[in-house]
This record gives C-alpha cells, structure tokens and sequence, in this order.
C-alpha cells in the first residue's frame, strides 16, 4: 500500500497541468470561432459589394462595408475581360482578422458578378430606341385596360362551374 504522505501534492500539481491544458483549448477554440465569423462576414460584405456595383453606376461602398463587416476592410474591383458571354467582374474585399492583428497579408473573400448589359435593360429588342420611363397617365392607362380585359372574360362563370366538378372529381378519387 502507497503511504499518502509521501505524495504530497502530486494531484494538485497534474490538476494545474490538466487546467492549461484546457484553457489552451478553449482560447483555440475561442479564436477559430472569431475567425470563421471574420470569415464568413467578409463573405457577406463582399456579396452585397458585388451586388451594389451591378446595380449602381456610381457606387459609394463604405457605408456597406461598416453595415456589413463592422469595420473598413479594402474592396477592390477586378475587370475580367470575357469575349465570349457577359462580361464577368470580380470584387475582392480584404481585411486583417481581429484573431491575428500582427499578420502582415491579409484575408480575401471573393466575389464574381456580371455587369448589366444597359442595351439590354433600356431598350425592348435590340435595334429599338431607348425606352422612356411611364408617365402616370400611360400607367393608369395600362391599369385600366388590364382591369377591362379581366372583367371582359365571358366565360369566367363557365371556369368556375368547371373548378367545381374538377374538385368534386378529384374528390371522388
């Protein structure tokens, strides 16, 4: 049998180096949850860049990157140039983790867009002239004939007769 008196300490000793053990865990995991939410913010932030320059002429991108990421990062345009399909772009938005401030190369996320085609979206076949946004009126105008169209419908009571036995059948099995 082990006298106990002469193992003074020995499981306080293994507790303290079972204790750094686990807090090193922890701040490991601590610090790879921090990095994956960079990440996947960054991936966020980069999404609705590429989104705000296929719709913008113009964009201002810093107040998407601060509602976004939290914090300024570097976005960057990329033109690719294609000549066989849309025209695709890239932005690149880069930033320094909160996990590791001391590296000197920072993290990129990725994203590839493609730029409108405006011929495509002004114009209503290809050779037209450019279309002209609608007045009130022209709107108006439109509501009220589609209205006409749909009240026209002659046989709208004939439709509903058939909605009826169609149920009553597929009821039936």
């Amino acid at each position: 049998m082990i006298n106990l008196r002469q193992q003074k300490g020995q499981a306080m000793v293994e507790a303290v180096g079972a204790l750094w053990i686990l807090i090193l865990v922890f701040f490991c995991i601590y610090y790879l949850f921090l990095m994956a939410i960079d990440k996947i913010r960054s991936l966020d932030t980069a999404y609705h860049l590429a989104r705000v320059e296929q719709v913008q002429i113009n964009p201002t991108l810093v107040p998407i990157e601060l509602q976004c990421f939290g914090r300024l990062g570097m976005p960057q345009k990329i033109v690719a140039s294609n000549s066989t399909g849309p025209h695709i772009d890239e932005i690149t938005f880069q930033f320094i983790p909160r996990s590791f401030r001391s590296v000197l190369q920072p993290w990129k996320s990725v994203m590839r867009f493609a730029e409108p085609d405006w011929n495509f979206l002004d114009r209503s076949w290809p050779q037209a002239q450019v279309d002209t946004a609608p007045g009130l009126a022209t709107l108006a105008k439109e509501t009220a004939l589609a209205v006409a169209k749909a009240q026209a419908n002659s046989d709208g009571t004939l439709d509903a007769a058939e909605d009826v036995t169609d149920t009553l059948k597929a009821e039936r099995g």
